[in-house]
């Protein structure tokens, strides 16, 4: 249907091997279904600038890698900094986050030699507010009654996530 960065065919299935039929997207989301972004890409209803939001997002990659329709699924590698860091954004309403993990570091007197709190928060929107909030309402979705069940931390707390795209052992 679609190639890999590699130039190879790449045959597109979803989750399991499951056809789901006529999805919205949000069920998309919630079932990991791969199918329906490659159709709608095939189609031309897809923008292949989804590689550009997801920079705005945080998600890094090489300038002179190419963007191969496989990308937007997710099959490129983004570290842990970088996906919590754009799902930090859905959060948000759309305001960029900086995910950091020390806080502050202290010398010996109690002088406070670095302290993340003190950084400038990013500025502005890097996503439509409305668009952030369907976003992150797909997500819940995936965790509550789709493929993400089993990473449910349970209680009051609010939880999102997306189970993950793979290039078959690539």
């Amino acid at each position: 249907l679609t190639t890999t960065g590699t130039g190879e065919p790449w045959s597109v299935s979803n989750f399991g091997g499951i056809e789901l039929g006529t999805v919205t997207l949000a069920e998309a989301v919630a079932q990991s279904a791969n199918t329906p972004w490659i159709v709608l890409l095939d189609q031309g209803r897809l923008d292949p600038a989804a590689a550009d939001i997801a920079a705005r997002l945080g998600i890094t990659r090489p300038p002179d890698e190419p963007v191969y329709p496989a990308v937007l699924l997710g099959t490129d590698m983004a570290g842990p900094f970088e996906l919590a860091g754009a799902y930090a954004t859905f959060a948000t309403a759309g305001r960029p986050s900086d995910v950091h993990t020390v806080r502050r570091i202290l010398a010996a007197d109690g002088t406070v030699l670095c302290d993340a709190a003190s950084r400038p928060p990013r500025p502005g929107r890097v996503l439509d507010a409305g668009i952030a909030v369907q976003i992150r309402s797909a997500l819940e979705q995936a965790i509550c009654c789709g493929t993400g069940t089993q990473a449910a931390l349970g209680g009051d707390v609010a939880q999102f996530g997306q189970t993950g795209t793979t290039l078959g052992g690539q």
